[in-house]
């Protein structure tokens, strides 16, 4: 199939050019940011995909720290992302040029890398150029195009503490009327080790410790980002202890919040805390001027209950994965 129309090249580009594209970009998630990605990561390279001579999108590609070709742990829509031009061109111009600039992508980084394994943001909803995809030689993975839902809570600005909370399940908003009445749980400083702390408790609670080694670089490079000021940390404890009982890790970019980590003890998942939690970090992504909370995955029957009852809506993306002979 030709995309003659428009004239595609992909190069490499440095971390600098990245981040001014990602600055000027309205599809800038928290995920994309150079900087996240180089702190999750061994390695990053950025490819751009220039059509006509314009830096039109960029899709980066990470190499972790086993040396493996893949997204980091924690991460979500590590994959291609576009300047604003090239939205809301007319049906036709956009066809030929997400066709065009696919086909290029899917070229250089299977000839690049060997393998394709991205997450598209939920924006990104043409995918007729990943099915037109024409190559010279077969693979040995054909290209899968494998949906994936999300649930986000929208229009943060517009709504007041009453709306957020109106749009709770019974449960969790009575909970919060009990909080409030009561007495809020205390909020208190956190460090890198309860957040490595928690999490081995929730690893050993699932019977997947070996994970929590597996992930320990990345643990401390979520914690050091949020220090560094590319998200937040909600923390508390219960009963008067100081102890980081709920910890809650929010990644945030522009109009974007994106959940990362929710952790408690056991103590605090039998008092509810996680719901308080909730409500809390809600409250401080709107503060951060997000328009979005984003939950980061509802993929299973119970995380998908779970966060619809916070009043979060399903949010189709899509992951692209391909390996070639």
């Amino acid at each position: 199939m030709s995309y003659s129309t428009y004239q595609v090249k992909i190069n490499d580009i440095s971390a600098d050019e990245a981040l001014a594209f990602w600055a000027a970009s309205a599809q800038a998630s928290p995920f994309t940011h150079p900087a996240v990605l180089s702190a999750l990561s061994k390695r990053v390279d950025f490819w751009g995909a220039f059509v006509d001579g314009t830096l039109m999108c960029v899709w980066p590609v990470c190499e972790n720290h086993a040396g493996i070709i893949t997204a980091p742990e924690f991460s979500y829509y590590v994959g291609p992302f576009w300047a604003d031009k090239a939205i809301g061109l007319s049906a036709r111009k956009s066809l030929y040029l997400f066709a065009s600039v696919y086909d290029a992508y899917l070229r250089q980084l299977l000839l690049s890398y060997g393998a394709i394994k991205a997450s598209l943001l939920p924006e990104l909803e043409d995918l007729r150029g990943f099915q037109w995809f024409v190559r010279s030689r077969p693979l040995a993975q054909p290209l899968l195009l494998i949906p994936r839902y999300t649930a986000v809570i929208d229009r943060l600005q517009e709504r007041s503490e009453l709306e957020l909370l109106a749009g709770f399940a019974n449960t969790r908003r009575n909970k919060i009327r009990g909080f409030l009445r009561d007495g809020a749980p205390a909020s208190c400083t956190w460090k890198v080790h309860d957040c490595l702390r928690l999490y081995q408790g929730v690893m050993q609670r699932q019977n997947e410790s070996a994970l929590f080694e597996k992930r320990v670089l990345e643990l401390e490079a979520l914690c050091v980002m949020v220090q560094e000021g590319f998200g937040f940390v909600r923390a508390y404890a219960l009963d008067g202890s100081q102890e980081v009982a709920s910890f809650r890790l929010v990644l945030t970019a522009k109009s974007r919040s994106c959940d990362v980590l929710s952790m408690s003890n056991e103590t605090a998942l039998s008092s509810q805390l996680s719901t308080w939690l909730v409500y809390q970090s809600l409250l401080a992504s709107r503060a951060a001027g997000a328009k979005m909370h984003d939950f980061n995955g509802a993929n299973s029957l119970s995380r998908a209950a779970d966060v619809h009852s916070y009043g979060a809506d399903a949010l189709l993306y899509c992951n692209v994965s391909a390996r070639s002979i």
